[in-house]
């Protein structure tokens, strides 16, 4: 179920992802390295995330309407490794 945020009068729809607990991980002989051990993660409280990806766009207007300051710099992926790179942002 999806909805929009109780908390803002515009917001992305959202999905609230219950408080709970799951394993996260591969069974042995199944799945990639770094998906190992498999092991159980604890959600302590429900929380809300957006049913889609946030755009540059829309990360600008939330910038813009909260009068948030961002310092400068980002991780990049570079093809082989992320890098971090001060010009960007």
């Amino acid at each position: 179920m999806s909805s929009r945020s109780k908390d803002f009068s515009i917001s992305p729809r959202m999905i609230i992802i219950p408080a709970g607990e799951f394993v996260m991980g591969s069974p042995d002989g199944e799945g990639k390295p770094d998906e190992h051990p498999a092991r159980k993660v604890v959600i302590e409280d429900p929380f809300e995330v957006s049913i889609a990806p946030v755009t540059r766009a829309a990360f600008a207007a939330f910038m813009t309407a909260t009068d948030h300051k961002m310092d400068s710099g980002a991780y990049v992926w570079d093809g082989r490794m992320w890098d971090y790179d001060p010009s960007k942002s």
